[in-house]
């Protein structure tokens, strides 16, 4: 006999599979035969998987989604030269999602901007789903020819990380010229020079 009050009981779910839904009718038996009757129901869902995060170093030094500022310190900013050649940078690709995360896909490295024709992808090892906390390398290399100037670009990573799709920074690299040097249209004009260049305004049409 219960005396008047509020009363209440637990319904515990056992849930065994990774997914299903189950239902089930409660029935309470009063004093006197009368009956209370409701149904319950349970869902079971797959857990949410962690999103994968790509995240970009450079030297050691993690290149923020969206840097428009090259420093020689992460190898953004390929440094100078003063004769032409190239200068090569290598820069690490890493999913920086939680244990468990989801596989980081990297589709496509592209160079784009004012200067990309002077930047090149020479090789990277991002072929296959990188797991949490995998990573992979790729390699950029700054080629000049003899006209002095800085010369910008960006690299694009395409990748399945929604949230920094595509995840891009500035590059960039310079080539100076040397000291005492004659320039002509920003060209240098080597000294003793005996071939007329439209480049460099020697050749006068």
């Amino acid at each position: 006999t219960f005396l008047p009050g509020t009363y209440w009981f637990i319904i515990r779910y056992d849930g065994l599979n990774a997914v299903e839904e189950n239902e089930a009718q409660v029935t309470l038996t009063f004093a006197g035969g009368s009956m209370y009757n409701f149904k319950v129901k349970a869902i079971t869902v797959e857990p949410a998987v962690p999103p994968a995060i790509a995240r970009v170093t450079g030297d050691g030094q993690v290149i923020v989604n969206g840097d428009v500022s090259p420093v020689t310190a992460d190898h953004t900013d390929f440094g100078a030269r003063l004769t032409a050649g190239t200068l090569t940078r290598t820069f690490t690709i890493t999913n920086a999602g939680v244990a468990g995360a989801a596989a980081l896909d990297i589709d496509a490295i592209s160079i784009t901007g004012a200067n990309s024709d002077k930047f090149t992808v020479l090789s990277n090892t991002c072929g296959d789903p990188l797991a949490s906390g995998g990573a992979c390398v790729f390699t950029v290399q700054f080629e000049v020819g003899n006209q002095p100037g800085t010369y910008n670009a960006m690299v694009v990573i395409a990748n399945s990380d929604a949230e920094r799709n595509p995840y891009e920074f500035a590059i960039r690299g310079q080539l100076m010229a040397p000291s005492g040097s004659l320039l002509g249209n920003n060209r240098v004009i080597e000294n003793g020079s005996n071939s007329p260049d439209p480049l460099n305004h020697t050749m006068m049409g």
